[in-house]
């Protein structure tokens, strides 16, 4: 049976591949082969998610991804982005052994008019070395692949200068993205387009717009009746009546993300709730899949703290307040109005929906209420800015991209 491999840093991104692999089940066998044991040691185990095997690239040793590939077999590659090194080293590996690769968009990409930070001397002494260790592997990974692909690759000037930009890792990510370019590449939206030809080199007629297969069912959900809804926030022992704000977190202090730290995540998730309180708005809180419910103890006696179905937990809210995650793109959607808290620390560090015209950023704590109360009485539906803002980064409202990216698989030659 043919054998589709996906490639991502961490496990947790699964979510994204599921869709894929359930749609080409009767077709395929599916290996999702990820590098979480170079950020987490104990992110190295192997197990099957519904019918793709997962697997930590630790299991096969100290096998370069060439050798990685040659024991596989794979018809397909699948990679989420190419910023990375390790997704350039996937790309090198596949091109040398002559076996299709697909890039895939997974998440936002990164507004060109932000400056993205890197967090590498913010960390103390231990978690430096630990970083030189991650980096000195995939460093090793990518010069046996680029070499394998090409025998002369250091000798070029355009090689040395890419690993140049390396010693600067966050800027390499976003900013010298061309220097390898996967055979196709599947967007969300046009805008999105525009960024892997501009930023990753690919010419017009490699990037296809599919769409998100994770919005399909979200599109769905506008349909639903408010009975539906109601039983949701009961399940959840929430009354009807209740005025209700979904949180959505992301692990930006514990990423070190911009000049985020821990202490001050938590600060702005108390003095969310304090504000909320105050308006007796009851708090919902969605965590990011990376973070755990205990991380939230601090609130638990206070709000619900929540990983259940993102789309559930944004309908039976009344609005929704966030930072940049792709999951803002879920409220989009649902119509719901975003508000974003931004008075400890920049909110907008790699994307920024108030220039759509579909969220509100908050610089001082003082005026939270009037923005809640605005949202309350407003009765504007924003349609038109919520229209460009699909067809230029989610493409339809048709609950089609699945198929869409399917049928491109299957049409590839011998895949």
């Amino acid at each position: 049976m043919k054998k589709i491999i996906f490639m991502s840093v961490w496990d947790k991104t699964i979510h994204n591949m599921v869709p894929i692999a359930q749609a080409l089940d009767k077709e395929y066998t599916f290996k999702l082969i990820h590098f979480g044991s170079l950020y987490n040691k104990n992110n190295n185990k192997h197990y099957f998610e519904k019918n793709i095997e997962v697997i930590d690239y630790s299991k096969y040793q100290k096998n370069s991804i060439i050798n990685i590939l040659k024991k596989e077999k794979p018809s397909l590659i699948m990679i989420e982005d190419k910023g990375g090194i390790l997704f350039r080293s996937f790309c090198y590996a596949a091109k040398a052994l002559k076996i299709p690769i697909i890039q895939y968009q997974h998440g936002m990409v990164p507004d060109e008019n932000i400056k993205q930070n890197d967090p590498f001397l913010k960390n103390n002494f231990v978690k430096i070395i630990k970083k030189i260790r991650q980096y000195t592997i995939q460093l090793k990974k990518y010069l046996e692949s680029a070499t394998k692909y090409d025998k002369n690759f250091l000798l070029k000037k355009r090689s040395w200068f890419y690993l140049s930009k390396f010693t600067n890792p966050m800027k390499y990510y976003y900013y010298y993205r061309d220097e390898i370019q996967a055979d196709k590449c599947l967007c969300y939206g046009l805008k999105d387009k525009e960024f892997y030809i501009k930023r990753d080199g690919y010419k017009p007629e490699d990037v296809i717009v599919v769409g998100n297969p994770q919005f399909d069912s979200t599109f769905e959900k506008l349909n639903w009746n408010k009975e539906k809804i109601f039983k949701i926030k009961e399940k959840l022992g929430f009354k009807r009546e209740d005025k209700m704000c979904l949180l959505i977190t992301q692990p930006l202090g514990k990423d070190k993300f911009g000049n985020w730290t821990t202490e001050k995540q938590k600060r702005l998730t108390t003095e969310i709730y304090e504000e909320l309180n105050k308006q007796k708005i009851k708090l919902l809180i969605k965590i990011h899949p990376r973070e755990e419910l205990k991380e939230y103890d601090y609130l638990k006696n206070n709000v619900t703290i929540t990983q259940e179905n993102l789309d559930e937990m944004i309908l039976i809210s009344d609005f929704v307040l966030g930072g940049f995650s792709t999951a803002l793109y879920n409220a989009i959607i649902l119509k719901k109005q975003i508000i974003m808290p931004n008075w400890i620390e920049e909110m907008t560090t790699q994307f920024d929906y108030e220039k759509y015209g579909l969220a509100k950023k908050i610089n001082n704590r003082n005026l939270m209420k009037k923005a809640i109360q605005e949202i309350y009485q407003s009765k504007q539906k924003k349609e038109q800015e919520r229209t460009k803002f699909i067809k230029n980064f989610m493409y339809k409202e048709d609950g089609k991209a699945l198929g869409r990216i399917t049928e491109i698989i299957k049409g590839y030659k011998n895949v």
